[in-house]
Formats: structure tokens, C-alpha cells, sequence
């Protein structure tokens, strides 16, 4: 995601110089979260009559303004797009918030919002589900489901007599890097990078306690010892790779229905 720091000096001159003409009795806090719903409730229409008060994380005031460059010295993206989509928020309570802009750290499991050019953090505690729309129309959906995954949302796969669910997430790995190449008396040095490490679960509809595996065949059998031979079957009539979430909802239906 692009760089948005652009007017954040002078925000911060505005909030200041704010804070001491109301007097000490003011606390900075209270003036930002005025001069951010000021700003931004005009410019981002909400679907109802909430405001983004309600769903911003209070701890993140002093940091809100810079999440697009959270990690500057990291090779890779952490986020679940390259950019902002359009999308959707709902609280616990049912209320909804249309017409967003979007993006899902994948590293802290956090959902990021921008308004009024700004970046925010979202209060995991407000929110109950999202959606985003990709640049490709493709939507994706996402829950707060603590019986699954303790930390972030996840995303339904298949829901049935079997519960698929994938959280979105990446590592931080340190690989060696050499500057100048094998052979070249290059000096080796440490860089960090983001990697995606999606994990699965699945839900047995005779237990409350998901499984985690990693999609692949091998992972498959385990999961289902007493019906390899006929998925193996299935799986190569379908010509499914098992690399992609249909697969895995055709192999969960096939299991449903035979």
C-alpha cells in the first residue's frame, strides 16, 4: 500500500495548537477524536447512524495515523491485498457499515480501515464480521469466531454436516542474503520477510473442537483414514489438486452426500 503521511505534520500543529488554547482540562485524546470525526464522517457515508468513533481502536490514537508503513524494513506484504478494497463491516450487534475501504493485516490479524486519507486501526471488540471486494469482483468473507481461532477472523469455506475455515495470516521469516552473489565475495546479511502461512481448520459435525491441517492430499488421508482409498477415487476422476478452496468444498460435499 502507498505512502499516506502526506498533511500529518500539519494535523498534528492543528491538534496542539487546539489543546492549548482549551486549556489543560482537554486531553489530547478528546481533540483528536474531534478533529477525525470532523474530518471523516463527511467524506466516508456510513449506512447508519453510527459513527467511525464506534468502531476505531481507542489505543491505537497515537498511532492511527501511520499503519500504511508499519513494517518499512520488511521485504514481502503482510496485508491480504496489495491495496485498498471496497467493503463491509458489521458489529456483534447486527449494525453495518458500507461502502469502506479495507485491507486485513495478515501479521497482527488486524483490520485496517482508511478515512479522509488516513489510516486506522479497527477495534477488534466492535467488530463482529467483514467482507471485501477485490479489483476482480471476487468477495471474501470473514468472522469473529473465537471457537475456531482465538486471535483475528476467519474465513468460512464450507459450511455444512463438515466446517471448513481458513485464516489468512503470514510469518516472519530471517533468511541470508548475499548481496553479491555466490562467488562474488559478496557479504551475507540477515533480511526479514513475510511469507504467507495460511492455517485450516475443520470442524467434525460430531465435535466442538476444530482440527488443524495443512490442504494437501497427505493432510486429506489423515483426516479421513477409512475413506482414502474411495478419495483418491474422487479426487482423480474430479482432477481436483486440492490446491484451491473449491476443491476442498467438493471433497466435503462428496463426503456429505455418499
Amino acid at each position: 500500500m502507498r505512502e499516506e503521511r502526506k498533511g500529518i505534520p500539519k494535523l498534528s500543529k492543528r491538534i496542539l495548537g487546539l489543546k492549548a488554547r482549551m486549556g489543560s482540562s482537554i486531553s489530547i485524546g478528546i481533540v483528536f477524536w474531534g478533529i477525525v470525526l470532523g474530518s471523516v464522517v463527511s467524506a466516508q457515508p456510513l449506512s447508519t447512524d453510527q459513527t467511525i468513533l464506534d468502531i476505531i481502536d481507542p489505543n491505537a490514537i497515537n498511532t492511527s495515523l501511520t499503519f500504511d508503513k508499519r513494517y518499512p524494513k520488511v521485504e514481502g506484504n503482510p496485508y491480504l491485498y496489495a491495496d485498498w478494497v471496497k467493503g463491509e463491516v458489521k458489529s456483534p450487534a447486527g449494525k453495518v457499515w458500507k461502502d469502506m475501504e479495507l485491507n486485513y493485516d495478515l501479521y497482527t490479524q488486524e483490520l485496517l480501515a482508511k478515512f479522509d486519507d488516513k489510516t486506522v486501526l479497527l477495534s477488534p471488540k466492535a467488530i463482529g464480521s467483514f467482507s471485501c471486494v477485490d479489483p476482480l469482483e471476487v468477495t471474501l468473507n470473514f468472522e469473529k469466531n473465537t471457537s475456531i481461532a482465538p486471535k483475528g477472523y476467519v474465513h468460512p469455506v464450507y459450511q455444512g454436516t463438515y466446517s471448513l475455515w481458513k485464516q489468512f495470516s503470514v510469518r516472519l521469516n530471517t533468511i541470508e542474503n548475499n548481496s553479491g552473489g555466490y562467488g562474488q565475495g559478496g557479504n551475507a546479511k540477515e533480511v526479514q520477510r513475510f511469507e504467507r502461512a495460511d492455517t485450516w481448520y475443520l470442524l467434525r459435525p460430531d465435535s466442538q473442537k476444530p482440527e488443524i491441517f495443512k490442504p494437501s492430499r497427505k493432510e486429506l488421508f489423515r483426516l479421513f483414514p477409512q475413506r482414502s482409498n474411495e478419495l483418491k477415487k474422487f479426487i482423480k476422476s474430479s482432477r481436483l489438486s486440492l490446491k484451491n478452496d473449491q476443491d476442498w468444498v467438493q471433497i466435503m460435499q462428496y463426503l456429505e452426500g455418499h
